[in-house]
């Protein structure tokens, strides 16, 4: 894929990524924060940072996080809540955060600053939100991937800027930055990311692209793709990881239907990380020979995406197990 413009004029529908997934057993909460469990310690202290109005209840800390659930159906943050800028104005705990993730779509409004600074987020997930709020998201150097599927607006002022992510996926922004000026939403970040907007942005600029997109292409190569609807593809099924030995498998599985063309298959492996519950392995063509370097009892599945971003659901998952100190496919 090289920098530039290409412009979907075929039909998709709704964007859907799975959320976390745990035994049936175990409860799903309504929010995890990776990186303060130790920082803090309780349901008020969990208010009192959040300053979102909001009741916090079934307060847990583990050895990785916090989790909880709000009382309320949905939360909006006002300004400066996890900032890290080393001023007067910055939470108490610097860039502790490591993921955060709403596995509800409670959490749909945020007003400004409120992740600034926090490098080490490697999951950001929230696909409730309908914003990105000004100078937000800004130095959230280690997400590699933004899924805002009902994001519509970003606020103008360096929203999105400074970010490594290789995929921003939102299909419904239609307002950059309220005006049609570039005000640096997206001045700077990995090359060659792809974005997934509204088509409504290719010529919202007198018959132009939208200026903070087109900063994108200037500065690093962004490719732009336009969304008309998001119809995904549907999951793939019949996984398998055929064991060649050295810790190499043969991955296969049956193709998904799709309106679109598949662009790629991605391999998840989970190993009770939130980092591996969202972010891929690898890439991967059917019958290829990947190299399973993580050990212990993991769970596998497979992800298909077309090539205008939309992402199917999972497929079911693969046990997987340690044996002689090589990942063994079980209950296949």
């Amino acid at each position: 894929m090289n920098g530039g413009i290409i412009q979907n004029k075929d039909n998709m529908d709704k964007f859907s990524f799975f959320n976390v997934r745990k035994k049936s057993q175990e409860k799903i909460f309504d929010f995890y924060l990776g990186g303060i469990n130790g920082l803090v310690s309780n349901a008020s202290e969990m208010e009192n940072i959040l300053n979102a109005n909001v009741i916090v209840q079934n307060f847990e800390t583990t050895s990785n996080d916090v989790r909880f659930d709000i009382v309320e159906s949905q939360m909006s943050l006002n300004g400066n809540t996890f900032r890290n800028a080393n001023d007067s104005s910055s939470w108490p705990y610097g860039n502790s955060l490591t993921y955060f993730i709403d596995t509800r779509d409670k959490f749909f409004f945020m007003r400004f600053i409120e992740f600034f600074g926090q490098d080490a987020i490697k999951v950001f997930q929230a696909e409730g939100l309908t914003n990105v709020g000004r100078r937000s998201l800004r130095f959230c150097n280690s997400v590699k991937e933004f899924n805002f599927p009902n994001v519509s607006n970003t606020v103008s002022d360096r929203s999105m800027d400074i970010i490594l992510a290789s995929r921003l996926y939102m299909p419904n922004l239609v307002d950059v930055s309220g005006n049609q000026s570039s005000n640096f939403v997206f001045a700077d970040g990995k090359i060659n990311a792809n974005f997934y907007v509204n088509p409504i942005l290719e010529t919202i600029n007198n018959g132009n692209l939208e200026p903070d997109l087109q900063q994108a292409i200037n500065n690093y190569s962004a490719n732009i793709f336009f969304n008309e609807n998001t119809t995904k593809p549907s999951s793939s099924t019949s996984l398998v990881l055929a064991d060649q030995g050295s810790g190499n498998y043969q991955v296969s599985f049956s193709f998904p239907n799709s309106n679109n063309t598949i662009y790629r298959y991605l391999l998840y492996l989970d190993d009770g990380t939130m980092d591996s519950k969202y972010n891929y392995y690898t890439e991967l063509i059917n019958n290829q020979i990947i190299n399973i370097t993580k050990t212990g009892n993991l769970s596998a599945w497979i992800i298909a995406e077309d090539i205008y971003g939309n992402r199917s659901a999972r497929n079911e998952e693969v046990q997987l197990g340690l044996s002689s100190g090589i990942v063994k496919p079980i209950n296949i």
